[in-house]
């Protein structure tokens, strides 16, 4: 898959309605409701905290203009103001697991029909773009890995995935006790741990593809291709 992507400026051109920014391990939706408009950005930060924000111009992050029909961008850009109008008070949950059947947002509005829903930065993607019935990746596709897919030259590594899920869910028991909420409802998410994980890398390449869905295949082997475009830890 060709990537199309701004490693210099860090932002969309003028005349680009929608795509996403990749940060290590974070995702978030960019978007304006007009050409040449201002470039805003939004993104699921943490349990119950939707950010809705001016995009900022940083060297650590990597621009992705959607590769999406222009009209479908200009769908997806006024779902994204719904969204982040409607939802700017109660916040989204965060959660590990992820279920593509599920009715998540009504009309933008953060109604799921399953007590307990909740997202992460990277399926909040996935789920506003599912809204839409514009699915980005082929979710089935999804293995419970155990190595990395190589890519040509090297050999598989480990994935730190169930590392990372148990990280966030740690995270998440501990934001649960300062703030006083019941830890018992983070129960269910144990059976998460291990279970299929879509990174942020891998959901932006469905974000730069002009023909969603895409399979895991093609997601992972372009997702190593973007991360490794990334300023490494500590460096700008």
């Amino acid at each position: 898959m060709s990537l199309t992507y701004s490693a210099s400026l860090s932002t969309l051109t003028e005349d680009e309605r929608l795509g996403a920014e990749l940060a290590r391990d974070h995702i978030s939706i960019l978007y304006r409701t007009r050409s040449g408009g201002q470039l805003r950005k939004l993104h699921l930060a943490w349990h119950k905290i939707l950010i809705h924000e001016f995009q900022s111009t940083h060297s650590d992050v990597i621009s992705l203009p959607s590769g999406l029909a222009t009209k479908l961008k200009r769908q997806l850009a006024a779902h994204c103001q719904s969204v982040a109008e409607l939802n700017s008070e109660g916040g989204i949950p965060y959660r590990l697991d992820y279920d593509e059947n599920e009715v998540l947002f009504r009309d933008g509005k953060w109604l799921p029909d399953r007590v307990g829903a909740g997202l992460t930065c990277a399926t909040f993607v996935l789920a506003v773009f599912n809204a839409q019935r514009l699915p980005l990746l082929t979710v089935s596709e999804w293995p419970r890995r155990t190595y990395d897919v190589p890519t040509k030259g090297q050999s598989g590594r480990l994935v730190e995935d169930e590392h990372r899920q148990r990280k966030l869910l740690e995270k998440l028991r501990t934001y649960y006790e300062r703030e006083q909420l019941n830890v018992k409802d983070l129960d269910s998410q144990e059976r998460a741990i291990g279970g299929p994980r879509f990174r942020p890398e891998e959901v932006a390449v469905g974000v730069a593809s002009s023909a969603p869905p895409i399979g895991f295949l093609e997601a992972a082997s372009a997702g190593r291709e973007l991360l490794s475009m990334l300023p490494k830890d500590g460096q700008t």
